[in-house]
């Protein structure tokens, strides 16, 4: 059985990576011929393979040659510790909202021990980092950096949508392929 990524590969090109933005993002990647972070504190992220499930009518992927500026993430806790900032971008917020600290980390009066409530964070931070291992990112390498792109497919969810990412494409006076998320098979 080939692989998604294989298939993909042979489907839209090999090197490519896949992000997937709102309308008004791929209008703004179309208009800077790059991808920017959320705000100036986070990063840019890529995929080797497309999120089916993050593609919506709201939103479209967009297939990319591998730009510079960004690297592959390799989800162990030893990269998670030389690459800290990248890997709590990746790590999210969600994990916190459902963080309890351990009993250890409070004396016999139910006071926290400091050195202990730090290290529970940063396990509990490096576990939900570790969880993301099938999302095979590549991430920038600077924080607040936009990174240039050159945009090879668009992926849309639904054949109405096809029609959207066509006048943003006569909008912007650019001529690029556009796949139904369909016609992207998967294993």
């Amino acid at each position: 059985m080939l692989s998604l990524k294989k298939i993909l590969n042979e489907f839209l090109g090999e090197n490519l990576l896949y992000r997937t933005v709102s309308w008004s993002g791929l209008e703004r990647m179309l208009t800077i011929d790059s991808a920017t972070p959320k705000h100036e504190e986070s990063f840019v992220s890529f995929s080797e393979i497309p999120f089916v499930g993050d593609i919506s009518s709201n939103t479209v992927t967009v297939a990319v040659k591998r730009p510079n500026g960004v690297e592959k993430v390799s989800y162990t806790e030893q990269w998670f510790r030389q690459h800290e900032e990248q890997g709590r971008y990746i790590a999210g917020e969600g994990w916190g909202e459902q963080f309890v600290l351990p009993d250890e980390c409070f004396d016999e009066e139910g006071e926290e021990d400091e050195e202990c409530v730090e290290q529970a964070y940063m396990e509990a931070e490096i576990d939900a980092f570790l969880v993301k291992g099938e999302e095979r990112e590549w991430i920038s390498k600077i924080m607040g950096e936009a990174i240039k792109v050159e945009i090879i497919q668009i992926i849309v969810y639904d054949k109405k949508d096809i029609k959207k990412a066509e006048e943003c494409l006569t909008k912007k006076k650019v001529n690029i392929p556009i796949k139904l998320i369909s016609q992207v098979r998967r294993t």
